[in-house]
């Protein structure tokens, strides 16, 4: 089992659109758990895309909660500042669901995708 998991580039990229999309919570905490239990893998490819999930998923996360309740505390929870928040919150999560649906497509062709955070560097075998 733990092989399988360790061999499986596509399931950190599946766990952050489950993230978005099905389970928001417990997805990401899955990809926490994964993390802690194979940081010292030999599979470079599944650490950089596990480590790009879990980076990707807490700065979407971090944008989807804070920049609408930002806007709600500059409007004074008025009538624009509502439609504002909800425009931008619908609109950015969509962005990031197709992002990730591309870090899957990525992740199925067996490729690393451009990441700013993580160096390709590190996927020399």
């Amino acid at each position: 089992m733990a092989k399988l998991l360790r061999e499986n580039v596509i399931l950190p990229s599946g766990l952050y659109l489950a993230n978005l999309l099905v389970a928001p919570g417990i997805a990401y905490v899955l990809l926490i758990v994964l993390l802690f239990r194979f940081r010292e893998s030999e599979n470079k490819l599944f650490l950089y895309h596990l480590k790009a999930s879990l980076i990707l998923a807490t700065i979407v996360g971090m944008i989807l909660i804070g920049i609408p309740i930002g806007i709600l505390l500059i409007g004074y929870f008025s009538d624009l500042a509502w439609m504002l928040a909800l425009t931008f919150l619908v609109t950015f999560h969509g962005f990031s669901v197709i992002f990730g649906v591309y870090i899957l497509a990525k992740a199925m062709a067996n490729q690393p995708f451009w990441f700013p955070f993580i160096k390709k560097s590190d996927l020399v075998n």
